[in-house]
């Protein structure tokens, strides 16, 4: 999801100007459910670490969406560089669940705030 959520891209989505976006961006007050995005690829929470990073590997993908399976909603997304340092420290392991290590964001989350999320 993010990894197209950045100033430039916006700009080109929404063909907004650049100065807007420097002046707080078009898009910082919006949320996520107002952006018309095609539909993500996801994970269930119940796959496996090693099988997350591998799959955004091969995507060239740096988070995806974590997907509820029972009613389809997005419970969150997993970092690759989340997921491998959690499993360098031995916080979890590369067959656990990747529902261990999910950064919760809802749909309603303003852009502003999960941009800030994920700059940290």
């Amino acid at each position: 999801m993010t990894k197209f959520l950045n100033d430039s891209w916006m700009v080109v989505v929404d063909e907004g100007s650049y100065t807007e976006v420097h002046m707080g961006g078009w898009w910082a007050s919006r949320r996520g459910s107002e952006l018309k995005l095609n539909s993500p690829i996801t994970v269930s929470p119940d796959t496996s670490c090693k099988d997350v990073i591998a799959l955004l590997q091969s995507r060239a993908f740096d988070m995806m969406p974590v997907q509820s399976p029972e009613d389809c909603t997005v419970m969150g997304v997993v970092t690759e560089g989340n997921l491998t340092t959690m499993i360098t420290q031995n916080r979890i392991y590369p067959h656990d669940p990747c529902k261990k290590a999910v950064y919760k964001v809802q749909n309603e989350t303003v852009l502003s705030e999960l941009a800030a999320v994920f700059d940290r």
